[in-house]
Order: C-alpha cells, then sequence, then structure tokens
C-alpha cells in the first residue's frame, strides 16, 4: 500500500486519485490473502490425495489426485460452498475441512467490513471542498 501511495503522490496526477490510491492497494491485498490461503490449505489436501478424500459416484479416485484436485477441494471449503464431489473421510481431515470454511468466512467478513469502515471516510473527502482549479472556477 505504501509503494502504491509514493507511485501516485511522485505521479502528476489528480488529488482525488492519488487519495485513491490506499483503497484501490486493498484489492490485491485482499486477492493475495485469499490466494495464499487457497494455496496454502490445498498443500495440506494434496499429499493425502486421493487416499483420505472419497468421491462421488462417476469419479475415479485415481484420476482426481492431482494439485488442481487439492486446488479445487481447498476453493470449495475456502468459499464455504459446501463439500462437493471430493470430501474427507481421515478424521483429522473432516475436522480440517470446516476450519478453513471458517477461514474462508472470517476473509469474507474482514474484507467487507474495511470496506463497510472505509466508505464514510471516502465519502467524506468527496463531501469536503478541495483546492483543484475546475472546484475554484465552478465557485462564486
Amino acid at each position: 500500500m505504501t509503494a502504491a501511495w509514493r507511485l501516485t503522490s511522485h505521479l502528476n496526477t489528480h488529488r482525488r486519485a492519488a487519495g485513491l490510491a490506499g483503497p484501490l492497494a486493498m484489492v490485491p491485498v485482499v486477492a493475495l490473502w485469499a490466494f495464499a490461503a487457497t494455496i496454502g490449505w490445498a498443500l495440506v489436501y494434496w499429499p493425502h490425495m486421493p487416499v483420505s478424500l472419497t468421491h462421488s459416484t462417476g469419479l475415479d479416485p485415481a484420476d482426481h489426485a492431482s494439485f488442481v484436485d487439492a486446488l479445487y477441494v481447498s476453493l470449495v471449503n475456502l468459499t464455504t460452498l459446501g463439500l462437493g464431489d471430493i470430501a474427507p473421510t481421515a478424521g483429522w481431515l473432516r475436522i480440517v475441512a470446516p476450519i478453513e470454511a471458517l477461514v474462508g468466512f472470517t476473509l469474507l467478513s474482514a474484507t467487507l467490513s474495511w470496506i463497510i469502515g472505509i466508505y464514510p471516510a471516502l465519502a467524506r473527502r468527496r463531501a469536503l471542498p478541495c483546492d483543484c482549479p475546475s472546484y475554484a472556477a465552478a465557485t462564486p
């Protein structure tokens, strides 16, 4: 976020664009957090594919033992979509899956709370008069 702020402050941009550098920098921060959580949880599931997971009918467990399938299981749990066609059967993995869902729900809640918390501050900034030339020309 600091790098984005410094970049916009060195560019000859409008003051409002520089003020949005912080809020806009949160988008890649949240995306990086979600990406890291997905990869991290997939690394937990991957060594146990397909032995400790059950597959729905029509899926051959031998065909679904790759890292991509571990990512799928991780994304399904992290986004709290529920257990789909691949579900854990080992006792400790059955505990890990709901914990991952709680982490995903926390990520969503933290993101929404941040947006709700920052919106009033951004609205106040837009309501205050600025020292830009277009504002000075519009005022009598």
